[in-house]
């Protein structure tokens, strides 16, 4: 993702193919080979990356997709989609060595500013794995270490690359353990469901990488509510539970405005539009005796309940 000089901008102007893409349109997606450099002529793209990590905007006079010019085989990082119509000047390798003929000074500093991409991105999936290591001493430390409880966390703690949260089973098993281990005789448990109904009518209008780009940014927005101790999970394609201890109704009734004001106010743009989620509530918490085991169950109810009558 480069800005250029003007002569720069002028030279690729004469050389490369024009595309026109439309709104929604996906110029490439991540995993596809990285053959071609782009030059953004009109309009807007947005290139969003893999789940926490923010996307980037780009417009006219803007380079991406130049790790093509200096990593041979590159496998793209990121998926390009036009947020607009777009037209985009295209060029392949035959076209990046035209160019490095011609002026190979600029390539150079295009081929250092993509080296420094590359730094930085491996510094940050460093970050990303010394934090993911934390999690994962905690999950143990918290599991009581047990090969039962561990595999909790890692086997089936996961359910898919989409999301990232753990799964209905893992959320199942962790209601029961806190029930042999009695915790809601000190502290209550709290339990939220929301069913996400606008992920799919996204993914019906705007196709499949949408939806799975506002499944990534509603999974990251469950976790920014939940501490240690807590889990958040998917329990299906448009369904979700967030666990927190220590919960009381009118804590989770607080969670629940925090939520509905976050999916309202989504910072996510689409093409055509914004992204106002919105969503149906259960909630249930421990307070009334009922055990742990049973508050995902009862608050699965309570979501029904609401989507009847709603």
């Amino acid at each position: 993702m480069s800005a250029i000089s003007p002569r720069m901008l002028e030279k690729l102007g004469e050389r490369g193919e024009s595309r026109l893409y439309h709104a929604a349109d996906i110029v490439f997606a991540i995993g596809d080979a990285g053959d071609e450099m782009y030059l953004i002529e009109e309009g807007m793209i947005e290139l969003f990356f893999e789940p926490g990590k923010s996307p980037k905007y780009l417009g006219p006079g803007e380079l991406f997709g130049e790790l093509a010019y200096i990593v041979g085989n590159h496998v793209r990082t990121a998926s390009a989609v036009a947020l607009e119509e777009s037209r985009l000047r295209v060029f392949d390798q035959g076209g990046l060595d035209e160019l490095l003929a011609c002026m190979p000074r600029e390539l150079f500093q295009l081929a250092r500013n993509a080296c420094g991409y590359l730094v930085r991105s491996e510094q940050a999936l460093l970050r990303q794995i010394q934090r993911q290591d934390r999690e994962l001493e905690f999950s143990l430390d918290f599991a009581g270490r047990t090969r039962a409880e561990f595999e909790c966390f890692t086997d089936v703690g996961v359910l898919d690359g989409g999301s990232g949260l753990f799964s209905r089973d893992c959320l199942a098993r962790y209601l029961r353990k806190l029930d042999e281990d009695d915790y809601t005789r000190e502290r209550p448990i709290g339990v939220m469901v929301l069913r996400v109904d606008s992920l799919s009518r996204i993914g019906e209008r705007l196709g499949a990488v949408f939806e799975e780009r506002m499944l990534s940014w509603v999974s990251e927005t469950l976790r920014s509510i939940i501490q240690r101790g807590d889990l958040a999970a998917r329990l299906g394609e448009e369904s979700f539970a967030v666990l927190l201890l220590g919960a009381d109704r009118a804590a989770l009734e607080n969670a629940q405005a925090h939520l509905q004001q976050r999916l309202a106010n989504a910072p996510v743009r689409l093409p055509g539009g914004g992204a106002a989620l919105s969503a149906a509530f259960g909630l249930a918490d421990s307070e009334d005796g009922i055990a742990a085991r049973d508050l995902l169950i009862d608050a699965e109810s309570e979501v029904t309940a609401v989507s009847v009558v709603g």
